[in-house]
């Protein structure tokens, strides 16, 4: 999309940015190599500056390239399939997973359901698994460590929460 941004005062440039945000057609919108941004100047209208993606600095260039995958501009259809893909895999497992757990879980009270038959510190691939997720996903490790904490800090050691959550 070309946006004109006018000047603040009688000293200032009108800045056009053909740049990444909206696809209207423009081939900036999925090449982010063709982003442009013009000053002008507002009385001779001749360009006062004038910059673009080869301007940008590495990490300038990194951050464009990434806004355009995480938007889904990069890759076309390819992409689009994926991220439905992506989309439904999601909804199936809010659904299924509550499902699963409720037909799991038998005859048991409160929030228990079987024990898992594979346990985690047994299965080296699982642990690699996981701690990989949990580097690379930080947000997902951290929570990793929080629910350890609590399980092995609180529920275990409290009687009443380890008979509601079956660790017992």
């Amino acid at each position: 999309m070309t946006s004109v941004i006018y000047p603040d005062g009688d000293t200032g440039v009108l800045s056009v940015t053909d740049g990444q945000w909206d696809n209207n057609g423009n081939v900036a919108e999925s090449d982010v190599t063709q982003e442009q941004t013009v000053h002008v100047d507002q009385y001779s209208g001749a360009i006062a500056a004038r910059y673009g993606y080869d301007d940008y600095s590495a990490v300038a260039k990194a951050v464009s390239q990434r806004i355009a995958v995480h938007e889904g501009r990069r890759f076309g259809v390819v992409n689009m399939i994926a991220t439905t893909l992506f989309c439904l895999a999601v909804i199936f497992m809010c659904v299924s997973g509550p499902i699963m757990w409720w037909t799991r879980r038998g005859t048991a009270s409160g929030t228990a359901a079987p024990r898992a038959k594979l346990p985690v510190w047994g299965n080296r691939v699982l642990l690699m698994a996981m701690t990989a997720l949990g580097i690379f996903l930080p947000m997902f490790g951290l929570s990793l460590l929080i629910v350890l904490a609590l399980d092995q800090l609180l529920i275990r050691r409290v009687p009443r929460l380890s008979r509601f959550f079956r660790t017992a």
